[in-house]
């Protein structure tokens, strides 16, 4: 997933940033759960939405790196034993591994809650309409202060009347 949409930067012209962001989440391999948070803080100042999925699989405990070489896998279960893993950054070929030759990216609780939050931003600035949606919707069912102000910061800034009218609702 992240793979395609590095792909689509570096399309775009943005060879530097594409590289940038898959050194900078390679990071996430090892790292403590203390440099976690700040991995994840420049991951979203040099992604954007392009970090999206990798932050749902931190979210859902689902991304893992390999221990012999420290590369970062998306997984999911198939046995006991076994999971089904995809690469982050390369050809997203998926394979059959032992969990015992995986390592899962260290997160916890509030590092969950932060992700959310970003998660959550980054939707209601996307450019896809149906995401802004979903995270209005997703900002009715939590009006917390922080929410609140983040929808009266994106409310100039919309243009499309749906949205809008949600957002209306919401504050």
């Amino acid at each position: 997933m992240l793979a395609q949409d590095a792909t689509a930067l570096d399309k775009v012209g943005n060879h530097a940033s594409a590289q940038l962001l898959q050194t900078t989440a390679q990071q996430l391999a090892g790292a403590k759960l203390s440099e976690v948070k700040k991995i994840v803080d420049t991951l979203e100042a040099i992604g954007g939405e392009t970090v999206l999925p990798l932050f749902e699989a931190l979210v859902q405990g689902s991304l893992y790196y390999q221990k012999s070489d420290k590369r970062l896998v998306y997984t999911q279960k198939q046995d006991n034993k076994m999971l089904s893993v995809s690469g982050v950054f390369d050809d997203n070929e998926i394979r059959s591994v032992k969990k015992n030759t995986l390592r899962k990216v260290k997160t916890n609780n509030r590092l969950r809650s932060n992700i959310k939050t970003k998660i959550a931003i980054l939707t209601l600035f996307s450019r896809n309409v149906a995401l802004r949606k979903k995270a209005v919707n997703n900002f009715l069912n939590d009006l917390s202060p922080k929410n609140i102000a983040a929808l009266k910061k994106a409310q100039p800034l919309e243009k499309n009347t749906s949205v809008l009218e949600l957002m209306n609702t919401a504050l």
